[in-house]
């Protein structure tokens, strides 16, 4: 099941996507009017007669954005749609550096608040220790509790180095509620790989849809516009335009 983090994830890379849409849409139609009125005047004409087209999409534009989102399409001419992908991207990583710092943040604050407040010796100590301490009143609490279990393994030294001592119940939760919210930031930061996972995904795909789109388009627009001139002395000068546009 996806929390709401993971949620918030996956609809900010979907807004991304239907933003990324209907720029592009909006860019491809004054495209397409611009490109027809170049074909009209016969700018877009090569030597043979066959109509000029930007460079297509390749295979090695799918790759790009499989490793940088957007890089693709940028390459492919793509440059809306392109920086959209990789606005999502970036905003995803500082996302990911934002929550790791923070939880770095708070991981320091619950380790001094310990130090405070049940006369922790802070040096050396495994992940372990930190979640023992905010279980348990004190050290010697937490090793009844093993020595009950028989597990004589898991004792902490009642020397100063391993001491604690909680000076009330509420800082002892408080403490807890901390480490919580370390984890939690640590949980996002795990969902935003995924986000970050999704977007390279999305836009190799949304590339490859690109690419075949463009092969299909240059298939059928590849001979379909060119220029007739016939001079008959009968007739004169004849000149006449042909222009099939398939969409």
């Amino acid at each position: 099941m996806v929390n709401k983090t993971g949620r918030e994830v996956i609809l900010a890379v979907l807004i991304g996507l239907f933003l990324a849409g209907s720029l592009q849409a909006q860019h491809d139609w004054k495209e397409n009017v611009l490109a027809s009125r170049r074909a009209l005047n016969g700018l877009a004409l090569s030597d043979s007669g066959k109509a000029q087209s930007p460079s297509p999409a390749s295979l090695k534009h799918i790759f790009y954005s499989l490793f940088v989102p957007g890089s693709g399409q940028l390459a492919a001419g793509k440059s809306t749609r392109g920086k959209v992908f990789l606005g999502i991207d970036l905003a995803l990583w500082v996302s990911y550096f934002g929550s790791l710092a923070y939880a770095d943040k708070i991981g320091q604050d619950y380790r001094a608040f310990a130090t405070l407040h049940a006369g922790v010796y802070a040096p050396g100590k495994s992940e372990q220790y930190w979640i023992d301490i905010g279980y348990y009143e004190n050290i010697y609490r937490f090793n009844e509790s093993r020595l009950h279990n028989r597990d004589i393994a898991g004792m902490y030294p009642e020397t100063p180095e391993y001491y604690w001592q909680w000076d009330s119940e509420n800082n002892r939760l408080k403490y807890n509620d901390l480490r919580l919210d370390e984890l939690n930031w640590k949980r996002r930061a795990t969902f935003v790989i995924s986000g970050l996972i999704l977007n390279r995904i999305v836009s190799a795909v949304d590339m490859l849809r690109i690419f075949r789109k463009e092969k299909r388009e240059q298939s059928a627009k590849s001979s379909l516009l060119y220029f007739d001139y016939r001079y008959s002395r009968l007739e004169g000068e004849t000149f006449k335009v042909n222009l099939l546009w398939h969409w």
